[in-house]
């Protein structure tokens, strides 16, 4: 992002890029907290859902690629001036030691330690990083930290080495909250119960898969988190999966559908997290290629059998 910033290609682009890749890295993930909670709650194991999103993604994720290869060809990055290379070292140290927060979280994560113990241990080796190799106070650190990072001193660099803090994610924790309430709303209300009698009636593949598709839209819009958008969608869709399929095609309905539709919500803390932190908004939505293949590639497919099954071809 700052290098794209630097030249004069869309940010957007480049923003629903990363976005889409970090997504593309999250379901091949063991790690993944998405993963792990469709598992949990499908009664289903982890490594077999994995391998699964794998068979189901690589189609949708070559047709994004070669999109991507095209806006890349078609939107080359012209850096006026190379100030990364020249400008960074003059204001950071770059020891090596400075990739020991990044490697903790890689570590412990590994290991399953528990999120905020990670969180925690990689938190403190920064401020210590901070400290000591950088040069900056205590109170520095602290400042940055809730009103976000800017450089103190003239620099080429100041105008694209800015942002982040607690102060700006303030919008992001004033919608989990929001979002926490409509949950047990929608849950209480039924409101999606029309779209159960649709699966209920459901003969084909195809419909089953689109009224998840719906349900996952509608529970996503109004959840406002990937979480609780994942257990309303599995409350309403798990009867009609149970009557006709199994646990583990509602696992992997369910994270062909939810999981990558809730961040194309411009509202849900999915989409709205990851752009916050690249300072970007809503506008990277359109080119989040791999999150809206994956559940059309997946439908046409559901679409294509059935059509082979009842006539023929």
């Amino acid at each position: 992002m700052i290098i794209a910033r630097e030249s004069n290609i869309n940010s957007n682009l480049v923003a629903g890029a990363i976005i889409a890749g970090a997504y593309f890295g999250d379901r091949a993930s063991p790690m993944s907290s998405s993963a792990n909670l469709v598992a949990t709650i499908t009664q289903t194991k982890l490594y077999v859902n994995l391998k699964n999103m794998m068979i189901t993604g690589w189609l949708p994720f070559l047709a994004a690629s070669f999109v991507y290869l095209v806006l890349s060809i078609s939107n080359p990055i012209a850096v006026t001036d190379n100030i990364l290379l020249t400008e960074i070292p003059k204001v950071f140290n770059l020891d090596l030691f400075v990739l020991l927060p990044a490697f903790i979280i890689l570590l412990l994560s590994l290991l399953q330690i528990e999120v905020k113990v990670t969180l925690f241990f990689s938190i403190i080796t920064s401020l210590i990083i901070g400290i000591v190799l950088q040069k900056y106070s205590l109170v520095q650190l602290l400042n940055y930290a809730v009103y976000g990072f800017n450089l103190d001193i003239s620099s080429p660099l100041t105008s694209i080495l800015k942002g982040g803090g607690i102060i700006d994610m303030l919008k992001v924790s004033i919608v989990v909250i929001i979002s926490t309430a409509l949950a047990g709303m929608i849950a209480g209300t039924r409101v999606l119960e029309f779209v159960e009698v649709f699966l209920e009636k459901s003969k084909s593949r195809s419909r089953l898969f689109l009224g998840t598709i719906v349900i996952g839209t509608a529970a996503a819009a109004f959840g406002c988190t990937q979480t609780i958008a994942i257990l309303l969608t599995q409350q309403l869709v798990q009867e009609s999966y149970h009557q006709k399929l199994d646990n583990y095609q509602l696992a992997l309905d369910l994270e062909n559908t939810v999981v990558v539709i809730s961040p194309l919500i411009p509202w849900n803390i999915a989409g709205l997290v990851p752009a916050t932190v690249l300072m970007t908004d809503w506008k990277f939505i359109p080119y989040t290629f791999y999150l809206y293949f994956l559940p059309i590639f997946s439908l046409i497919h559901f679409q294509k059998n059935y059509s082979k099954k009842v006539f023929g071809f």
